[in-house]
């Protein structure tokens, strides 16, 4: 299994990058508004780019 880094971009127009895993579940916050965002690892990856 490996770690794939993930980005999009907050409600405030702050770049959220993180480094996720397809088996685990996430709770991260903007650094600079507060904004909680909460996924799955699963959920995420599967919406990545296609060869």
């Amino acid at each position: 299994m490996s770690d794939n880094q993930v980005s999009f971009m907050c409600n405030c127009g702050e770049e959220v990058v993180v480094r996720v895993r397809e088996d685990e579940d996430y709770s991260v916050v903007c650094v600079k508004c507060g904004q909680e965002y909460r996924f799955s690892g699963a959920s995420v990856l599967r919406w990545g780019p296609r060869s």
